[in-house]
């Protein structure tokens, strides 16, 4: 709750840690309140700064079922601060101590534009629709460029071998699902089986992978697109993850079926992220990141549908987000094995 006292202590403890005389909160608003986080935007003053600023708090919900990787995406944040061409948002802060406002939290440079997807089929992004889609695949190629080994991380995130990216995620997305009780859905347990027979090609490099790009997660207006958000997900990895996932059916527009955020091929997506990358999509590695990124989607839906139906959650969203999500994500997979 947005009350006087929460913007006191908001006050006093960003004030403080970010160096900021006389701050004082000008407008405070949550925006979304998601499973594992609540979203509040600040505009503020201080005497030591120039006009007003803009922040993001990512809150994280208290008892929450779905604990948010706020420690792994602040240090993703910070290390993305020296490649603008990501369109990340700089990280400014994060608060370990729940005590002094409440909740600890993730605090980031708010930025401008929209990121509701069915934005881009309104008239009035006729014209800008096209050119958004394409920029945000340039940047996924971007991020694709960037050699994880070069980031500047802790030593916690170190850079796993090349030719053990596919095992580490597969056994990670398979944990998931044994956690959901699900990896012993027929469906799902032949596609692990296929996927552990069949390795994909070994990548040249790591790469930073986001883990959950497409539309829906970065911002835009009519000039394009204007930041990257949730990077909660993201880990050193196989590009290719990132392009399988935003190709997921899930993520188009019933509309425009088989168009990647609703205006472009996925041979046209390709060759831009090709050109800005400097990476040749090799095909059955793609088909391989594709296959895993349905069992990912089957992994992360059978959990909201797992803390409902065990009554470790009583929101009624981990029920609804899940709705036929999973029975969905498996008939792709029973005609990718086919």
């Amino acid at each position: 709750m947005i009350d006087a006292a929460y913007v006191s202590r908001v006050e006093a403890r960003l004030g403080e840690v970010l160096g900021l005389e006389d701050f004082r909160v000008t407008s405070a608003r949550s925006v979304s309140s998601g499973l594992s986080r609540s979203v509040v935007l600040l505009s503020a003053t201080a005497r030591n700064l120039a006009g007003e600023c803009r922040y993001a708090m990512l809150n994280e919900q208290q008892d929450s079922p779905v604990a948010p990787n706020s420690e792994g995406e602040f240090a993703i944040l910070r290390a993305l601060m020296d490649h603008p061409q990501i369109k990340a948002p700089a990280a400014c802060w994060i608060e370990r101590d729940a005590s002094a406002t409440g909740n600890r939290f993730l605090l980031i440079d708010q930025l401008p534009g929209i990121a509701h997807p069915p934005e881009l089929l309104k008239p009035s992004y006729r014209d800008h629709a096209p050119g958004i889609v394409r920029e945000s695949f340039a940047i996924l190629g971007r991020l694709a460029a960037i050699d994880y080994a070069s980031l500047s991380l802790p030593a916690s995130h170190a850079t796993p071998e090349p030719g053990r990216i596919w095992e580490i995620e597969l056994d990670r997305w398979e944990q998931a699902l044994r956690d959901s009780n699900a990896a012993a859905r027929p469906v799902t347990a032949a596609a692990i089986r296929h996927l552990r027979r069949s390795p994909p090609p070994v990548p040249d490099r790591v790469t930073l992978v986001h883990g959950d790009y497409r539309v829906g997660n970065f911002l835009f207006d009519t000039s394009g697109v204007t930041g990257v958000l949730d990077w909660e997900m993201a880990h050193p990895g196989n590009p290719l993850e990132d392009l399988a996932w935003y190709f997921l059916p899930h993520w188009e527009f019933a509309a425009r079926p088989g168009l990647a955020g609703g205006y472009l091929s996925h041979e046209q997506a390709i060759a831009v992220w090709e050109e800005c990358s400097g990476i040749t999509v090799n095909p059955a590695a793609l088909r391989w990141w594709t296959m895993l990124c349905h069992l990912k989607a089957v992994a992360t839906w059978a959990a909201m549908r797992h803390i409902f139906t065990r009554g470790i959650s009583d929101d009624p969203r981990t029920a609804m987000v899940s709705y036929g999500h999973v029975e969905r994500q498996e008939s792709h997979l029973a005609r990718m094995l086919a």
